[in-house]
């Protein structure tokens, strides 16, 4: 009858303790009396788990308490994450005091103990005498559950940019011919890599530095370690491990007696996918093998004639635009072969030498283009509008707002992009052909309309 009355109240004083909005999980408990005179108590004896989540609530634990005796039971509660400490307090409705010896506790377990459990293990190394006040007790050895990924958001699907120049020279004084007359190609493995710090704020995919996983997972610590390199593991299984090429043709008939330069950009997709394990954060993300053109090939003509007539390029546009994307072999060669020349013909000019002033292109009144475009409205990851301040000086605003988010200053326009400077280094391209807006020669917003006065 003492038993059935013990085990009747353990079912309420369980139901009665656990809260019903708490995430729920079984816990094994094993108490051993300790081999002592007068160990063994007939007092009932509860119990309470506490962690860095909350609290299990009091709960009594089931056996008979009696000396030497090993008693091992489960309970489900309240999921305390890892576990701080214990109580234990002996009810003294009886003048008869316990002595406990060990206690412990598995999470995730109904039937038995598992010092090496993924979920969690602790051991309290006690050898006391309890009274009938609660106690509260520290583990003396506990391996801590493993931490668990969870997504941060939703799947994204974006593409990264990767672009090249190639140059060429038709020397002959009066025909057509071709030069860059060859075809590259890349080969690729699909790759997954992490992120190198914290940041996963909107964009930060775009801008993030990304490092092997095998290079990241010492920053995460034990814990953790094993559970990013599940999902690794997982990624990459599913990642296409063929080798893939891509081949582009760079072959262009150029004008007599002209310089070229031709610029592709290509476009590789890829994947990320924001993880945490509830300490760490990073962008997991998975880089395609295909590698594709994107939009149009682009031209540089030296001589550039407009018009009938020779408009003189910056010596400064040629670097930041072009020769920064050559091969640096050809780039040598440009800068001994070909500049002092194009200097000599004033075909190209340095910033502070008088520049003759070029033809005013042919205006177009109702087409807005590189050369009169004075704002753009930009959607995307976010949204808000570059404007055309003053003369030369540009400004961003984000949506909603007319507080300047960040100045700009204008370094160059063509047909059908502005190029601006930050002070900080950063170049912003406004591409009104693709409408597209480009951060370091990276996609970062798309445009939604553009305006000229």
């Amino acid at each position: 009858m003492k038993a059935l009355i013990a085990c009747s109240l353990t079912l309420f004083m369980s139901i009665f303790y656990t809260p019903v909005s708490a995430q729920l999980v079984d816990y094994y408990v094993n108490i051993k009396t300790w081999d002592v005179y007068g160990g063994g108590t007939d007092n009932h004896i509860e119990m309470e788990i506490f962690g860095d989540k909350g609290q299990t609530g009091r709960f009594y634990v089931v056996g008979s308490s009696e000396r030497d005796m090993l008693e091992g039971f489960s309970v489900r509660k309240s999921d305390v994450g890892k576990i701080t400490k214990i109580m234990l307090d002996v009810d003294g409705q009886l003048a008869d005091k316990w002595s406990v010896e060990f206690v412990t506790v598995t999470k995730n377990s109904t039937d038995r103990e598992n010092r090496n459990s993924e979920d969690g293990f602790y051991e309290f190394s006690l050898k006391k005498d309890l009274d009938y006040d609660p106690v509260y007790f520290t583990p003396t050895y506990s391996k801590d559950p493993r931490l668990q990924l969870k997504p941060d958001g939703s799947l994204v699907i974006n593409k990264t940019y990767y672009t090249k120049v190639n140059f060429g020279h038709n020397p002959h004084a009066t025909a057509d011919q071709g030069v860059m007359q060859y075809s590259e190609t890349w080969q690729f493995v699909e790759s997954v890599s992490l992120s190198s710090t914290e940041e996963t704020t909107v964009g930060a995919a775009v801008t993030a530095s990304y490092e092997s996983p095998e290079s990241v997972y010492g920053k995460f610590g034990v814990s953790a370690t094993a559970s990013w390199q599940d999902m690794v593991s997982k990624t990459r299984t599913t990642s296409q491990e063929t080798m893939r090429s891509s081949t582009y043709d760079w072959s262009y008939v150029a004008p007599a007696n002209t310089s070229v330069f031709k610029k592709i950009v290509f476009e590789i997709p890829y994947g990320y996918q924001v993880y945490t394990d509830g300490i760490h954060k990073r962008i997991l993300r998975k880089l395609n093998s295909q590698v594709v053109p994107s939009g149009l090939d682009q031209f540089l003509f030296i001589p550039k004639i407009v018009n009938g007539q020779v408009v003189p390029i910056l010596w400064s546009e040629i670097e930041n635009e072009w020769l920064q994307f050559v091969d640096p072999k050809v780039k040598t060669d440009i800068e001994r072969q070909f500049r002092n020349t194009w200097l000599a013909n004033a075909w190209v000019v340095i910033e502070n030498k008088p520049q003759p002033t070029p033809p005013t292109p042919t205006p177009v009144t109702d087409i807005v283009n590189g050369y009169n475009v004075n704002k753009v409205i930009y959607t995307g990851s976010d949204k808000g509008s570059f404007e055309q301040t003053g003369p030369g000086e540009w400004a961003e605003y984000k949506a909603g707002s007319r507080t300047v988010h960040a100045i700009f200053t204008e370094q160059n326009r063509d047909e059908w992009s502005v190029y601006l400077l930050k002070n900080d280094g950063a170049r912003i391209q406004i591409d009104l052909h693709k409408k597209q807006m480009f951060y370091n020669n990276n996609f970062l917003f798309n445009i939604s309309s553009a305006q000229a006065d």
